[in-house]
């Protein structure tokens, strides 16, 4: 259970280092077969050098990671919108209507959004 939580509470952190490392190795990749070491600046030469075989691998894991962390993050970023919409219900009734989209929304993007849930029920006088 633990180990879930963590994830769920920092699933931005988690998504955006996957999508910024996915942006670099792929950069790598492209820049290994695709622009050629002579056209390289010197420190992406030492890097390209220094990967040496492993550039077969960020063929493969750089666009994986980009595209995994580039869903999640900005996936993220609008569950976060569309929960800070709903929350911003001015009626009991339209909260009510949306409160099974509120509470699936809390429990992804953690504790913080569930305890915003819940001030929000005792505001609307709901259990």
């Amino acid at each position: 259970m633990a180990s879930t939580s963590i994830f769920r509470e920092l699933r931005l952190e988690f998504s955006a280092m996957c999508f910024i490392a996915g942006i670099i190795l792929t950069t790598f990749a492209i820049d290994h077969y695709f622009v050629g070491q002579a056209n390289l600046p010197g420190v992406l030469k030492d890097i390209d050098r220094y990967l040496g075989e492993w550039n077969v691998f960020l063929i493969v894991l750089g666009p994986l990671l980009l595209t995994i962390g580039g869903y999640y993050f900005f996936d993220t970023i609008r569950k976060r919108r569309e929960f800070d919409r709903l929350l911003e219900a001015d009626s009991k009734a339209k909260f009510v209507r949306n409160q099974d989209r509120i509470e699936k929304l809390a429990w992804l993007l953690g504790k913080d959004y569930y305890r915003r849930s819940e001030e929000e029920k005792v505001e609307f006088n709901l259990k």
